[in-house]
């Protein structure tokens, strides 16, 4: 059994219970409390970007999409349980898309170098907008296939239109160059037990090598993974179902699956050193 396999049932009837029954037993309680934790933190967001960016393109943006999301929290909290699955599927889908586009106008806003271990991580962890996808991924959540269909072309928009940007500014100050580097230097060494003095490529290309191998490997594939996986065990388990039963080993080889598949992508994302 492969990772990311056995989607959907072949009998679009069974295919239909199954979403019905999975949304009662796990969307429901994470998207109403996914939307209250935003019908609170959205305010507080707006009125904090109004004082940073005042009527800046982005601030004006930014206003008019967090007013946007209030207004569908709303809406879904009063007609969510009144739709069918299939326009709810459509409207959740319709959330999670208007929510990242939130997400590439925060990352838009990031004005602020690395130039210490405590901007680093936040560099790496909130303005690369990876830990706000992990969030969404589990706070709007969908089927494996409806959720891969929209989180692939978000991290291809976030790897190769925002993070060029953010690097730009991430390494803008003198001392950034540092930090970035020595960070390039442990992964690589993890990956291929090249020695810590190896030298390195431009700041610039170091950057963009560990951000597009975070989003990728931190803010795509181990949530969608984790998303997968307990979706393929409620379907193995719903109306008797053929599936093989999900166990320690399967998750242990996809565990291994995903370690080779993330030493290749480092290699693939430093390719230049090896011509």
């Amino acid at each position: 059994m492969l990772p990311f396999t056995s989607l959907w049932f072949h009998d679009p009837a069974q295919e239909a219970a199954f979403g019905e029954a999975y949304f009662l037993l796990y969307f429901q309680l994470m998207s109403r409390l996914f939307r209250f934790i935003r019908l609170v933190i959205v305010p507080v967001f707006l009125v904090t970007r109004y004082f940073e960016l005042h009527f800046s393109w982005v601030g004006v943006a930014t206003f008019v999409h967090g007013v946007g999301l209030v207004g569908l929290d709303c809406f879904n909290h009063v007609m969510g349980a009144r739709l069918g699955s299939t326009a709810r599927i459509r409207l959740t889908i319709f959330d999670r898309v208007t929510t990242v586009a939130g997400i590439f106008l925060d990352i838009s806003s990031f004005k602020e170098p690395v130039t210490s271990p405590w901007s680093l991580v936040r560099f790496l962890g909130l303005n690369s907008g990876v830990v706000p996808l992990i969030m969404v991924t589990f706070g709007i959540p969908l089927l494996s296939r409806h959720h891969l269909a929209v989180q692939i072309p978000t991290m291809v928009v976030l790897g190769y239109v925002a993070a060029p940007r953010m690097c730009a500014v991430a390494i803008s100050a003198p001392e950034s160059g540092y930090y970035i580097t020595t960070t390039w230097r442990v992964v690589h060494n993890l990956f291929t037990a090249a020695p810590m003095d190896l030298p390195a490529p431009e700041v610039a290309v170091c950057c963009r090598t560990l951000l597009v191998l975070e989003q990728v490997v931190v803010g795509l594939l181990v949530p969608s993974y984790a998303l997968w996986a307990t979706e393929y065990i409620n379907r193995s388990r719903f109306r008797r179902s053929r599936l093989q039963h999900m166990t320690g080993r399967f998750v242990g080889l996809h565990c291994l699956l995903i370690g080779c598949y993330m030493g290749c992508l480092w290699l693939i994302l430093n390719i230049r050193l090896w011509l």
